[in-house]
Formats: C-alpha cells, structure tokens, sequence
C-alpha cells in the first residue's frame, strides 16, 4: 500500500502546484535549476515546471511518472516524465539545489527501474535514493554533499518547523542514511 501513498501524495503535491503556486518565475532561478536538472540526467522528454512561491521561503518538489492519477478531485492523465520544483525568492540556492537533485534522483529511478517495479518499491527505500543520489551529484560537482543535506534539514527545521513525514521518514535518519550511502562523496574527501 505503501505505492498508493506516493501516488496520491504526488498528486497532492501536483495540485498544490497548481492551486497555490503563482505562475510567477525567476528566470535565474529557473534557468539554474533546469540547467542543474539537465546536468544530472534529466532526459529531453521530461517537462520540467519551475514557479516561485508565494512564500518568499517556500520550497516543495515533484516527479509525475507517465500514467494516470486519480484523487478525490479527479484523474490526471500525464503522457511524459515531469519534474516539478517550486522555490520561494528567499530560499538559498544549495537549498534548491538540493531539492532538484532530489527529484531528479525520483526521474533516475523511474528511468532505471521503470514504473512498475518503481510502484512496488518501499516509499521510504525510494526517498531516502533520492537523497543519496542528491547527495552523491553534489559530490561529483565538487560541493560537500554530506554538508548540503544537513543544511538543508537545518533550514527546513528553521523555517517549516519539519523533521521528517512518514513518506521520508525522518530528518535525521534521512540524513545519516544518505551521508552513510553517498560513496562517491566518502571517495571524494578521504582522498583530498
């Protein structure tokens, strides 16, 4: 059951997007997550949606596989991948950052295993991926991932008051999970 939790939970996030976001964008910011985006793999097909919030300090990610999706308002039929992102202009870009990685790292893993072995994979085993494939892409673009996770729980503690759901699990063990995980970043500072 695990599987319809994240399904409904996407759709939740999508309708979010949809009814609470503005359509306002930043162009920078747009343009440095999609390039971000499309540095970590994110294929052509992929749509990738980018707004502000209105929340200067907002933040919130998604992936849509293809399929359909029905909820209490409804079904949405989505033909293509879709990466959603949405920052408010307050949050710090290795914020952002993070959170494109992470949704990127959701795409991987539909590329990697295809939707139907996604689906019936553990919610919490498919989060805490994605955080070490976050963690690991900003090790390989020279940042200290492992530092980038614990800031990013730190501002999410700071401004949402968050430390964990029971799709993710907790901050903290999200964190020593994809610190423990992340073997390129291990490779990368025991040798510098």
């Amino acid at each position: 059951m695990d599987w319809i939790y994240l399904v409904l939970r996407v759709v939740v996030l999508s309708g979010v997007f949809v009814g609470f976001l503005t359509g306002l964008t930043s162009n920078d910011a747009e343009r440095r997550a999609y390039s971000l985006a499309r540095w970590a793999g994110m294929g052509a097909e992929v749509e990738f949606v980018y707004v502000v919030t209105p929340d200067p300090h907002g933040i919130g990610g998604g992936f849509m596989a293809p399929g359909t999706y029905c909820s209490l308002f409804g079904c949405l039929t989505v033909d293509q991948p879709v990466v959603m992102i949405g920052a408010g202009a307050l949050v710090p870009s290795v914020i952002s950052d993070f959170i494109v990685l992470h949704e990127v790292g959701h795409y991987q893993q539909w590329r990697d295993l295809g939707v139907e072995r996604m689906m019936a994979s553990d919610a919490l085993a498919l989060e805490w991926d994605a955080d070490r494939r976050a963690v690991n892409m900003l090790c390989h673009l020279g940042r200290d991932g492992h530092r980038v996770i614990q800031d990013f729980f730190a501002w999410a503690a700071t401004y949402y008051d968050y430390h964990g759901d029971p799709t993710h699990g907790s901050a903290r063990d999200r964190e020593a999970h994809a610190v423990a995980a992340s073997t390129h970043c291990r490779v990368r500072h025991e040798a510098a």
